[in-house]
């Protein structure tokens, strides 16, 4: 088994050739203004090369929660691997 830790909560996790992402955003950008609040306006962007550079292949993303530091990505990523089954939470 080999795991990856992409930050944040992401991980992916490769066993006997299948791969598992577990909130797999990869994409930083800035959330938080110079005093520390939040910035509810940022835009949600998602970085192509970086995750066509760390996500080689997957069967399986599993979503803890919805919030965008854990789901931004998977749209893309589902698009470049359309066979990956998700599976997440109600909330």
């Amino acid at each position: 088994m080999d795991l990856r830790w992409f930050g944040v909560n992401g991980w992916e996790v490769a066993f006997d050739g299948k791969r598992v992402l577990i909130d797999s955003w990869l994409t930083r950008f800035p959330t938080i203004d110079p005093d520390g609040a939040f910035l509810e306006s940022t835009p949600l962007t998602v970085d192509h090369a970086v995750v066509d550079q760390h996500i080689h292949g997957v069967d399986l993303i599993l979503i803890t929660h919805g919030h965008f530091d854990h789901i931004a990505d998977i749209p893309y990523i589902l698009s470049r691997f359309p066979d990956a089954r998700v599976v997440g939470t109600r909330r």
